[in-house]
C-alpha cells in the first residue's frame, strides 16, 4: 500500500497569525489532529498538532499536577473506554 492511497487530499490549514483557539476549533470541525500552518495563504511554514496544543499550551497555564491523572482515576478511565 502506498501513502497516496490513504492520505487526506482535502487538506485544511490555519494561518500563521491565527490563535490556538481557532486552530483547535478547526481541528474539531474537520475531525483532525494536525493542521499545516501557512504564510500568505499558500506557503507551508510548519505544522500544529493537538499534541502541541496540549503539551505546550497547558504547561504554560498549569503546573504538572494538573496535567497528570492520579492512579486512582484509572478504573473510571477503563470503564469509560469499555462503553
Amino acid at each position: 500500500m502506498k501513502v497516496k492511497e490513504v492520505m487526506t487530499r482535502d487538506v485544511k490549514a490555519c494561518a500563521l497569525t491565527e490563535s490556538l483557539a481557532d486552530a483547535a476549533k478547526a481541528m474539531w470541525d474537520y475531525d483532525c489532529g494536525i493542521l499545516p500552518v501557512v504564510k500568505d495563504g499558500k506557503t507551508v511554514v510548519g505544522l500544529i498538532t493537538d499534541r502541541d496544543m496540549h503539551g505546550r499550551g497547558n504547561k504554560r497555564a498549569h503546573s504538572i499536577e494538573h496535567l497528570t491523572r492520579r492512579s486512582d482515576d484509572w478504573p473510571s478511565l477503563f470503564d469509560h473506554a469499555r462503553g
